[in-house]
């Protein structure tokens, strides 16, 4: 039976990332890429 073939994964990938930004004010967001926040703490807390 063959092995699936995994492709490693490069840190470079990972530095190579765009910032995550709030999608309502557009601040730089401090969040892993593979958070599903959108907003900022700020944004999240106040109504739109």
């Amino acid at each position: 039976m063959e092995q699936p073939f995994y492709q490693e994964t490069s840190p470079e990938f990972y530095r190579q990332l765009p910032v995550k930004t709030c999608s309502h004010c557009g601040k730089e967001m401090d969040e892993q890429c593979e958070s599903y926040k959108t907003e900022c703490d700020e944004c999240a807390v106040t109504e739109h």
